[in-house]
């Protein structure tokens, strides 16, 4: 398969739904999967004439990341794209730290209203489902990895969800990209460096589709997840909702109003409820002790 702009368009305005007078952005590292998706981006702004804009974060991690920082500033300059930058000082090396800084900096760029686009392809899927379900992760874990979902009141995109490394190689190497190449990513330390390069090679062995039918796996839980999120909407309906603390004004719910619904919903409602007010979800146990909790019934 060759992947191709139009392809690309489709997914963008079609499938995604995207406004095209929104300003894009791309979370630009320099890497071959967010060099192919701004090149297909710069060629989409020529036709459709949406702003775009890279964003590339400067971890200082590695002893390369001034020369990735100038390769991006190049590559920008040819395409004539808009480049900010940051440089991020971490307190400790760590993948979950520096996504962390990443994306609370991204926020801060990208205006209400306007799209974050990222370069996950369906392998990163294929990774994230099998590094969520070793920690015992449910629908909502496994599909996290979405291909839409709302950023701190704009979009957050990754329109190459469904697309295969391969394919991302093959159109780089079509238009003669240049990229750069993190060593840091053969180095099996990392939970998900190990998940890429010891537990995949051996499933591809076992299956030689095993990665396409896991990150197939992952896009059918995102479907059954945003059903969920449906019913969850549905249920908070009829659900009093009122500001309880003197203090802070937090929120609480009803407990008679959801003595109809079964526990499997009232757990499926507080994970929604909690998670639309950015509030910690709590853990599996807590919510099935909730959702089976006996709510006594309020004398006449």
């Amino acid at each position: 398969m060759t992947y191709s702009a139009k392809q690309f368009a489709e997914q963008l305005f079609g499938e995604l739904a995207l406004d095209k007078s929104a300003t894009f952005y791309v979370a630009y590292s320099g890497g071959v999967d967010s060099t192919v998706l701004l090149h297909l981006l710069s060629g989409l702004r020529r036709q459709h004439g949406f702003s775009l804009i890279a964003l590339h974060a400067n971890h200082n991690i590695h002893a390369d990341s001034e020369g990735w920082a100038q390769h991006c500033e190049q590559i920008c300059a040819a395409l004539d794209v808009p480049l900010l930058q940051s440089s991020i000082q971490l307190e400790r090396n760590s993948e979950s730290q520096a996504r962390t800084a990443r994306y609370n900096w991204f926020r801060s760029q990208v205006g209400t209203g306007n799209v974050l686009c990222t370069a996950h392809h369906s392998q990163d899927r294929a990774e994230t489902v099998l590094f969520n379900l070793m920690r015992g992760a449910g629908s909502a874990g496994l599909s996290s990895l979405r291909s839409k979902r709302a950023f701190y009141g704009s979009t957050l995109v990754r329109p190459l969800l469904n697309i295969s490394k391969e394919d991302i190689h093959n159109y780089a190497h079509k238009h003669k990209l240049n990229w750069v190449e993190d060593p840091s990513n053969q180095q099996s330390g990392y939970s998900r460096n190990h998940i890429r390069n010891e537990i995949l090679p051996v499933l591809k062995l076992f299956r030689e589709d095993a990665v396409r039918n896991i990150a197939r796996a992952g896009s059918n839980l995102e479907q059954e997840n945003s059903l969920l999120r449906e019913i969850a909407i549905s249920d908070l309906v009829n659900a009093r909702e009122y500001p309880q603390h003197p203090i802070d004004n937090s929120y609480a719910l009803c407990f008679e109003d959801l003595r109809s619904i079964s526990p499997s919903r009232k757990a499926n409602l507080v994970r929604f409820w909690l998670g639309s007010l950015q509030l910690h979800i709590p853990g599996k146990r807590l919510l099935e002790q909730f959702a089976t909790f006996d709510i006594p019934v309020q004398p006449s």
